[in-house]
């Protein structure tokens, strides 16, 4: 075990992903993009009694189906590196020439240590294991939050490589917090995630899933949300999108449009591998909590408002036991998996990436 890390220790991340771009599918088989678009509207503001409660307009964004839609496609792109090559820095200075050189053996056996962890993770069942977990989140659609929640039915395909394609046709029985009894396709999956991860190949997939709402119309679906620190007064909130439209600059009334389309909805590509790394279920308040988290430094959850992992099994704790932990056991999946999350941890740093 290592008394410290070392003062520079960042890990890059090890999963290669693309914003999640949401289609109109029609009948025939056709798609097109579902924009988001800005508008008016009258609304409440809500100031904790009804006497005090105001009517107030808005300029919000939305983003809805087509009318002739039938259903609601979601597609992203997704790729694994070799668990290897996760490591991006690790240095530590000393202030004299005797503890710098000590700082330098310091790093040489930490790195040693790491890419033991690493080899023996590639030739036990644990990345293949943490390779399953990340196939059963593609496959239960997670990634697509409220969306699911909402759907009647949804499949999720992904395309492999171009030129094959594994199938989930109910991806809604398909569990959110247990991890285990994997069908054959999870586990085809899997050992393709797998094979990325050892460095025995460079596979890439294309992942769409297809909700269905059981019912037709301009329905309402939910792409990321954008933070802004200074919103305008009266916009209540703005949608993230990709394919941006050409803004209207002019303020001649003859140019106003009720409803401005601003660009394609879609999800951010850190809201899809906070959902795909959703499978922490090693941590000690499992069974009490019932529910996976977000592979996480500290174990953050922000729906719980707690930090599930403490200072003996968080990332901090572990990434000191490199040179005994077996990757095969709970801290050594949850850390196999943490690197591939990537963040830093050097000493006294106390931040993620």
């Amino acid at each position: 075990m290592f008394k410290k890390l070392p003062s520079v220790l960042a890990f890059t991340r090890g999963i290669i992903l693309s914003d999640a771009t949401m289609f109109n599918r029609f009948e025939n088989g056709t798609t097109r993009p579902v924009m988001v678009v800005r508008h008016g509207i009258a609304g409440t503001q809500n100031t904790g009694t009804s006497t005090d409660n105001a009517s107030m307009i808005q300029i919000t964004d939305s983003a809805k189906l087509d009318p002739q839609a039938n259903a609601l496609q979601i597609r992203f792109g997704l790729g694994f590196l070799d668990l290897a090559d996760t490591l991006h820095s690790c240095s530590a200075k000393g202030k004299t020439a005797r503890e710098q050189k000590e700082k330098i053996a310091e790093v040489k056996a930490f790195v040693g240590a790491l890419s033991n962890f690493i080899a023996k993770a590639k030739t036990s069942n644990a990345s293949f294991d943490v390779a399953c977990r990340y196939a059963r989140n593609v496959a239960n659609g997670r990634w697509t939050w409220r969306n699911r929640t909402i759907a009647k039915t949804m499949s999720v395909s992904i395309l492999v490589d171009g030129d094959r394609t594994i199938e989930f046709k109910d991806s809604l029985s398909v569990p959110l917090h247990k991890f285990g009894n994997y069908s054959k396709e999870e586990l085809e999956l899997a050992e393709l995630f797998n094979a990325n991860i050892k460095g025995q190949a460079n596979h890439r997939f294309d992942v769409c899933a297809t909700l269905d709402f059981g019912i037709r119309g301009a329905i309402e679906v939910y792409p990321s949300q954008n933070y802004v620190e200074k919103k305008p007064r009266g916009f209540a909130r703005p949608l993230y999108y990709v394919r941006t439209q050409t803004p209207i600059i002019d303020d001649d009334l003859m140019s106003f449009e009720g409803i401005r389309q601003m660009g394609q909805a879609a999800f951010r590509d850190q809201k899809i591998g906070n959902a795909l790394r959703t499978f922490d279920t090693w941590f000690a308040d499992f069974h009490d909590y019932g529910k996976a988290i977000s592979v996480e430094a500290a174990g953050a959850n922000l729906a719980a408002d707690t930090f599930f992992r403490n200072n003996k099994d968080n990332a901090f704790a572990l990434a000191k036991q490199f040179d005994e932990l077996d990757p095969a056991s709970a801290e050594g999946q949850y850390m196999i998996a943490f690197l591939l999350r990537g963040g830093l941890l050097g000493e006294g740093e106390g931040k993620e990436a």
